[in-house]
């Protein structure tokens, strides 16, 4: 019998210094178990792992992360009596941390799994698996009414009027059952692999939650004392749901290899999935064949002395995919509840209900078809090494909301319509040496890829902004106007004007302007029969070129290593509250912006004249600010960044057993320390987000407003010990 056992704990505290302290904690407890050759023909190995995170902070974090942002520098945290000050009606997000209320979440995950192989005979084996992870959570929070003044020292707010509190919970358990027989036999040269078997996923969730408001005082807030007089507290008071899923698989496998030379693998699987009506649960019998030719155990060509490694792969098959957007049940028509306090009827029924969307039975698996071909070698006695795979997938049946008319009535039902072809790579290079006493070694991974929605069956979108499915194009597409610059003078503005369509009547000097594509004579996106108009494609937002690379030296028990990632390319439109100077007249602007907007003595300037929100010009701010090619819209938010640094040095052996240690590291590291990007306004966003936004993933425009809740982004600098007994 062999163990291992660790223990963990970690705190992380906030950034916020005002309300409830900010922390989390974490706790892991890990125990793994191996039994060796019991009964001479049993294998048994156990997983056992226990987390726990314990966090607490303020109600409104998330609400103070964008209203923050929005702060007038000049505005007061207090007034002269030392109250929260809140001038007119803006937020004071000091005021909202420190009185808002707290929060408390608990979040527990145990984890078990066991192996067991019984060695049958010699060659053949049976396998038996069994998983099964547990989890719990729970959220507290009480929000208690506070009152913020103005500079007099007179109430101009109340916060939490009236106050609140919820308790919410869920738990959910999801099991893993695998069983399969393996059966390898090895003949002289001939090496043969068989294998047979089955496995079922099962995930079960349920959820509560309990909220309660006006109680008569907050210094005692507690269920039992909320008003239970008025019926307008009772639609969100008590809540809960559930949801199951269940998936049924059966696969098998026949290898043959030939002197470690020649490799070919057959393999079979078919799936049931609960999520699919009675009548589509199972998917096709799956296909796949790969073979490889270990071209270096040729005597040829290691009669050349040049290649210690040199090996070919060709695969081609098929797979089902049923993890997508839609639910576990739609292919029943569900009924949608809605807890509102209108009152129906005597006695009261306070939820009502009505089927909102439209259930299909016919839908069923996507099957996703891959052919791959790829080279893996190592030279100059394996220093130089590398591999290079290149692909193509197919999904024939790509589950896409379809298009129906507005009259319908409900949501429409995703089906199988649509047709996506990828194409990419990935390439690795590595060299690894080592002069005397000093090692060195570095690796680069490239990978891209590329996508095309062949058809959607005439169930197809055009919308401005961000289309996740439109045919012809790939997913996650920008679509917008082509820039012809900013009017710079009369000649331009009275010319610009003549054109009709969406052109705003209160156009001036400093706004853009969009080119007629189609020629006629006005600024639209399309015609009548969605095809002409003036939208172009402007890319589409997903990745290019994601890169990595490790690096790392050594000089006796010093060890140096650096983690780099970054990608080539993305195309980025921002949104939200933020994309321009004075979305509202009311919120402060990002200081990136300052000399960076059209004026008469700033004629070059990249963004075009400030327009402030809500002032009776939000056509033209619009317009200025359309999805368009112009470079203060469409951005490449390229990256390349040190995600990690570390030094470390290993003890000699000597020394730690002086001190009956098993080991001894002392390391500092550096993590996000140094950033290279492109597009991120000066620093004022994260390239690694990209953009902040929803999008409609049934192929439409994308979801309204945008995110600006962000964390701030953290550089971490730790210092640190590892002992082994």
């Amino acid at each position: 019998m062999t163990y291992l056992f660790s223990a963990g704990y970690n705190r992380d505290e906030g950034l916020y210094q005002y309300g409830p302290k900010e922390y989390t904690d974490r706790y892991n407890l890990r125990l793994n178990n191996e039994f060796k050759n019991l009964f001479n023909r049993l294998d048994i190995e156990t997983r056992i792992q226990y987390d726990v995170r314990r966090t607490n902070e303020p109600v409104n974090v998330d609400n103070v992360m964008q209203t923050l942002q929005r702060f007038w520098r000049f505005h007061p945290i207090y007034n002269q009596q030392g109250h929260f000050y809140r001038w007119q009606s803006f937020t004071n997000p000091f005021f909202m941390l420190e009185e808002g209320g707290k929060r408390a979440r608990d979040y527990d995950r145990f984890t078990f799994n066991a192996k067991g192989t019984l060695r049958i005979i010699d060659e053949l084996k049976l396998i038996a698996q069994y998983g099964v992870r547990l989890t719990s959570f729970e959220q507290r929070q009480e929000q208690p009414t506070a009152a913020a003044y103005d500079w007099n020292d007179n109430i101009n707010y109340y916060n939490n009027n009236p106050n609140y509190a919820y308790i919410g919970a869920n738990k959910n358990r999801l099991s893993n059952y695998t069983a399969y027989l393996e059966y390898n036999k090895e003949i002289e040269k001939h090496q043969i692999n068989l294998m047979i078997g089955s496995s079922h996923e099962e995930y079960d969730y349920r959820a509560h939650s309990l909220a309660g408001r006006n109680f008569t005082s907050n210094e005692l807030i507690v269920m039992d004392m909320a008003d239970k007089t008025n019926i307008t507290y009772f639609a969100d008071a008590i809540g809960g749901n559930a949801s199951d899923w269940a998936l049924t698989s059966f696969f098998g496998r026949a290898g043959y290899n030939y002197a470690r030379k020649y490799m070919v693998d057959f393999t079979l699987r078919s799936d049931g999935s609960s999520k699919f009506a009675p009548k589509k649960r199972w998917s096709a019998l799956f296909p796949a064949v790969s073979a490889g030719w270990n071209v270096s155990e040729e005597n040829a060509v290691r009669s050349l002395n040049l290649f210690d490694q040199l090996k070919l792969r060709v695969s081609w098959g098929q797979s089902g995919n049923q993890e997508l957007t839609f639910g576990n049940y739609d292919y029943i028509p569900l009924i949608s509840l809605n807890n509102s306090a209108y009152v129906f009827g005597v006695p009261p029924v306070i939820a009502q209900g009505a089927t909102a969307s439209i259930a299909s039975e016919a839908r069923t698996w996507e099957t996703i078809t891959t052919y791959n071909a790829g080279i893996d070698f190592a030279i100059m006695k394996s220093r130089l090494f590398g591999s290079l795979d290149l692909y193509v997938k197919r999904n024939s049946d790509m589950l896409v909301v379809e298009e129906m008319p507005a009259v319908l009535g409900g949501t429409a039902p995703t089906m199988n319509i649509g047709e996506l072809k990828t194409k990419g790579f990935e390439l690795m290079l590595g060299w690894r040496d080592k002069i005397e006493e000093f090692g060195y070694g570095i690796t680069v991974m490239l990978s891209d890829n590329t996508n095309k929605l062949l058809s959607l069956k005439g169930s197809d979108t055009k919308a401005e902004g961000l289309v996740y499915a439109r045919e012809g194009y790939p997913l996650s597409s920008y679509f917008g106007y082509k820039s012809l610059g900013i009017i710079q003078n009369e000649a331009q503005l009275n010319e610009y004007k003549k054109l009709g369509g969406t052109v705003p009547a209160q156009l001036s000097l400093g706004d853009m302007m969009y080119a007629d594509i189609d020629g006629d004579g006005q600024i639209t996106a399309f015609g009548d029969d969605g095809q002409s108009g003036d939208m172009v494609y402007l890319g589409n937002r997903l990745p290019r070129y994601t890169y990595s690379s490790n690096i790392d030296m050594s000089y006796k028990n010093f060890v140096f290593s650096v983690f780099l990632q970054g990608v080539g390319k993305r195309n980025t439109v921002r949104i939200g509250n933020f994309y321009a100077p004075f979305t509202e007249v009311w919120w402060q602007p990002l200081a990136y912006f300052h000399n960076k907007t059209w004026t008469v003595d700033n004629p070059t300037a990249e963004h075009p004249r400030i327009i402030p929100g809500s002032q009776g010009f939000n056509a033209v701010q619009s317009w200025n600010y359309r999805y368009s090619d112009s470079p203060h819209r469409l951005l490449n938010t390229a990256y390349m960044r040190v995600k990690l640094i570390t030094l470390s040095y290993n003890v000699p052996q000597s020394w730690c057993d002086k001190i009956k240690i098993g080991s001894l590291r002392v390391y500092a590291s550096g993590q996000d320390l140094f950033t290279f990007a492109k597009g991120t306004w000066e620093g004022t966003y994260d390239p690694e987000d990209g953009w902040l936004t929803d999008i409609n993933q049934g192929g439409g425009q994308q979801g309204s407003g945008g995110s600006d809740i962000v964390y701030p982004f953290c550089k971490v600098i730790s210092f640190g010990l590892d002992i082994k007994f």
